[in-house]
């Protein structure tokens, strides 16, 4: 795979794991329904797997 396009796709894995996040920290008032409990657990969970992804996407080296 091109070396952009797997920045690309890290860049993208952290950015999604950025809005988890921030979901789970802070929700928006304008969606009820980000402010139940389980789905702050839940978006911190994903977003925290999306941000360790990201982050090995850009430190691993590509296997031959």
């Amino acid at each position: 795979m091109p070396k952009n396009k797997r920045i690309l796709r890290a860049a993208l894995l952290l950015v999604l794991g950025l809005i988890f996040v921030f979901f789970a920290v802070s929700p928006w008032e304008i969606l009820p329904f980000l402010k139940g409990g389980s789905f702050r657990v839940q978006a911190g969970i994903i977003g925290g797997f999306l941000l360790l992804g990201g982050i090995t996407n850009l430190l691993h080296p590509k296997n031959k």
